[in-house]
């Protein structure tokens, strides 16, 4: 009796398991036929295509010169730039946009949201539909397009350095520093920038920052716990401050490689940036 018990529950583990990878394949197969069906229309640049729902031009006055513009700065700034072009899909469905990426078992309800895929050279942008209150409190049209989805270009671009590093907080925290940039000169924007820096500031004093082996954590969870976000770029300003801008290129090319990329010790670019952060984000000393 105990052993038929446990044939039914193994298979029925296995019988689930089938059902999940069969979902998946359907999925993904059918992602670009459904990317096709919703996304009709079309524009090309000199680095991008993109594509996007009919009626949905809300963007277009603006985002492929500000897409151009930004891949420039930011393949400037890591000596690289994409074999291909690079194809952008606009989507306003919260649905469609993760169907389309692949993903059969939806994240929680986003806003808005951006997924770059290295290998296929594709960046999906979900935006919230024009009725979302948040569109116009969050001036989400003109953040787009000022910042020119810069963070999910710059993963496209490191990995075109290193194909190999495919994740990691020096990865979030090269994008993120680069999505930012133009946003500094743009005071409808200092709460949000303001707002970055308060949430390294707030741990740095409260003398709770993060190691860089807490950084490394692969759970996405801890790591938004952890502001990994905001400690990552603001490392990526620290390394920019003291070694130059060439740095970035480094750091995508030897990833977590602290003698070839700083020529020091990890444990001496950890004291430099513990001074940095006093220095810039607390008055209070560390022990």
């Amino acid at each position: 009796m105990e052993a038929n018990l446990k044939k039914t529950k193994l298979f029925n583990v296995v019988k689930i398991s089938v059902v999940f990878v069969l979902i998946t394949l359907v999925v993904t197969s059918g992602s670009k036929l459904l990317s096709e069906l919703y996304l009709t229309e079309k524009t090309e640049t000199e680095h991008f295509i993109f594509l996007w729902a009919k009626d949905e031009a809300r963007f277009f006055n603006c985002l492929p010169t500000s897409v151009e513009e930004n891949y420039k700065r930011i393949s400037n700034d890591l000596n690289s730039t994409v074999s291909r072009k690079i194809t952008i899909k606009l989507y306003d469905n919260f649905w469609i946009y993760n169907l389309s990426s692949g993903n059969p078992f939806p994240l929680p309800k986003l806003r808005t949201s951006g997924n770059a895929d290295y290998q296929r050279m594709i960046i999906d942008v979900l935006l919230p539909p024009l009725n979302d209150p948040v569109y116009e409190e969050k001036n989400l049209l003109q953040l787009v397009c000022i910042t020119g989805i810069g963070h999910e270009i710059a993963h496209i671009l490191i990995s075109e350095i290193n194909p190999r590093f495919i994740r990691g907080w020096w990865h979030e925290g090269i994008a993120e520093y680069e999505h930012l940039i133009p946003l500094t000169d743009h005071d409808e924007f200092k709460e949000l920038i303001d707002s970055t820096e308060l949430a390294v500031t707030n741990r740095v004093t409260a003398g709770n920052i993060p190691t860089f082996e807490e950084l490394s954590v692969r759970d996405f969870n801890k790591f938004l716990d952890m502001n990994g976000y905001e400690f990552s770029k603001e490392f990526i300003g620290f390394a920019v401050s003291e070694y130059g801008h060439k740095v970035i290129s480094r750091m995508a090319k030897y990833p977590d490689d602290y003698d070839r990329v700083f020529n020091a010790s990890k444990d001496q670019v950890w004291q430099e940036w513990m001074e940095y952060l006093i220095t810039n984000h607390s008055d209070c000393q560390r022990d």
